[in-house]
């Protein structure tokens, strides 16, 4: 496993101007080395990203003849050093003939022509000059996002430059393969809830229609029954009848409100069991799914670094792409 950030001590020397000598000097003795170190690097430490406390300020020193003052600083901050071996995400600025210049972060990295996949050939001609397969289905132009595998990197006393490989599994175009997938993933979603809106829709006309019915049916029935009631002695029984007819068409709405209910709890359930099952393949059981990836990424990069820098520091943040 590699540790791309850090918090390490370090130590700078401020040169202050006798002007901003007052009151406030401590506050802008602070602000002059955020300033100056935040978005610096030091060959042994990689780049400082942000500075997270100040352990202390010393005595200022006043420089002869110049009425200059230095105050020497200890402070800790954040930085990021890259490693041989690292799976990193990149974003592209430059495509040639030559390779791809790439960004990570503040760290610049040149992939070789050499260290682009077979299949894939410069176009020139095409607008933005890429990268791509002959079949088109891989295209890396300027400002794609890719991910790429850190082989070498080259220490300078204020930077540090990197050489990285597309030639590994996994890597590429991960970052665009998982929009594919999720945008395939959204269409199949938006299909089942088509589709289970028009399901409901049609239950629910079919209902109104059979309310309508039965309505229609139970008027009937109690018109029949008030035709045959011709005298008083008879009234007992047709009221009976009358009861025995509202009772029917009762069973009748409650059975079909019961079929209803079913029919759409099982439209509900299928189609949550549909996008599982979908999200289940297209996601996880895909071989080039990115985060399959991300897991095999994670496994490959076992291991203890060997480049032989002693940081005496803890580690803050561990970055495990």
């Amino acid at each position: 496993m590699f540790f791309l950030y850090f918090q390490v001590s370090l130590e700078h020397e401020i040169l202050l101007h006798p002007r901003y000598f007052g009151p406030n000097l401590l506050n802008i003795v602070k602000q002059k080395l955020f300033t100056e170190v935040e978005g610096t690097c030091t060959g042994k430490y990689g780049f400082v990203i942000a500075v997270t406390s100040i352990d202390n300020i010393g005595a200022g020193l006043i420089q002869p003849s110049r009425g200059f003052v230095v105050y020497p600083i200890k402070y800790k901050a954040i930085v990021f050093r890259p490693f041989k071996g690292e799976v990193l995400d990149a974003v592209v600025i430059q495509v040639n003939k030559v390779g791809l210049f790439t960004e990570i972060g503040p760290l610049n990295c040149f992939i070789s022509r050499h260290s682009i996949p077979a299949d894939m050939e410069f176009d020139p001609s095409s607008n933005p000059p890429c990268y791509k397969t002959k079949d088109e289905d891989i295209v890396i132009q300027e400002e794609d996002e890719i991910r790429l595998k850190i082989v070498g990197t080259r220490v300078d006393a204020k930077d540090i430059f990197a050489i990285g490989t597309l030639m590994d599994d996994y890597l590429v175009v991960a970052v665009v393969e998982v929009v594919v997938e999720v945008m395939e993933v959204v269409v199949v979603v938006v299909v089942v809830v088509v589709v289970v809106v028009v399901v409901v829709v049609v239950v629910v006309v079919v209902v109104e229609v059979m309310v309508v019915v039965v309505v229609e049916v139970e008027v009937v029935v109690v018109v029949e029954v008030e035709v045959m009631v011709v005298t008083s002695k008879k009234k007992r029984t047709e009221n009976t009848r009358v009861g025995v007819g509202k009772s029917r068409v009762v069973m009748v709405v409650v059975v079909v409100v019961v079929v209803v209910v079913v029919v759409v709890v099982v439209v509900v359930v299928a189609a949550e069991v549909l996008v599982v099952v979908v999200v289940v393949v297209v996601v996880v059981l895909d071989a080039n799914s990115s985060y399959v990836a991300v897991v095999l990424d994670t496994s490959s990069r076992s291991g203890s670094n060997s480049g032989g820098d002693d940081f005496g520091s803890s580690v803050v943040v561990v970055v495990v792409v």
